[in-house]
């Protein structure tokens, strides 16, 4: 993904989209926000995700996403959605491969916590999200089952040492070709024992900054990770109001 530093002006970017026609950005966000056949596929296939959510507004892109992107057909899903998909479950959750369903934005703290640790570490028990997040095992077992009542989560039963454990996996995830098992990100995304500086967010699209790539973002805990430490995506941010515009 781009750095904010790249993003074009709106009078420019547009072009990569509409290169017969200068669209107004006003009409450009109230047209994508409909999900209108004239702007917003062109949109999700020409733009940077970051290009897009800089001009969108980041407030908005978090709720409309999930939504909208039932509009597109099956070839732009497939090609164009799944760097969308990460960066909103990103954006909303601070995790991987979250479900993509509104009703996570709305969903209390705590609740959205244990359901972005099973995103994160798919094919756990709730005894090991419980101590992971230093919760109660009956609160982390309501949170279980009403999830997976909601259809956020699905239970698998396994057997261990003659025990019978309830697993816990993501349903629906943000995105199936491009979702990151717990080994992956072991291998290629994990915190290491050192972090090295990065710059603050730029804008109001996290780990954007100057000077860094926009996968050197802060991870859960708000350390930045230089590239010997790259994760993919973005953190949470002040929306400021739905549609933000820099240019």
């Amino acid at each position: 993904m781009k750095r904010l530093g790249e993003v074009l002006q709106w009078s420019e970017l547009n072009k990569k989209a509409y290169w017969d026609r200068d669209v107004p950005l006003a009409t450009w966000q109230q047209r994508t926000s409909e999900g209108h056949p004239s702007y917003f596929p062109q949109a999700v296939s020409a733009f940077d995700p970051v290009e897009f959510i800089h001009y969108y507004g980041v407030s908005a892109f978090k709720d409309d996403w999930p939504a909208l992107r039932e509009k597109l057909d099956p070839a732009v899903l497939r090609r164009h959605a799944p760097m969308f998909d990460l960066t909103w479950s990103r954006l909303v959750g601070k995790s991987w491969n979250l479900p993509l369903d509104g009703r996570i934005i709305d969903m209390p703290a705590r609740k959205r916590e244990f359901l972005a640790a099973v995103s994160r570490t798919p094919g756990v028990s709730i005894y090991e999200i419980a101590n992971m997040l230093g919760m109660q095992y009956r609160r982390a077992h309501d949170h279980a089952k009403a999830l997976s009542e909601d259809g956020l989560v699905r239970m698998r039963q396994s057997a261990r040492q003659g025990r019978m454990r309830n697993l816990l996996f993501p349903a629906g995830a943000a995105s199936s070709s491009h979702a990151l098992t717990a080994t992956q990100r072991g291998r290629d995304f994990r915190q290491g024992p050192r972090h090295h500086p990065g710059h603050g967010a730029h804008g109001e699209i996290p780990g954007a900054g100057r000077g860094r790539r926009v996968a050197d973002v802060p991870d859960d805990g708000r350390v930045r990770h230089g590239p010997r430490r790259r994760r993919l995506g973005g953190a949470d941010v002040c929306p400021r109001h739905r549609h933000a515009s820099a240019g």
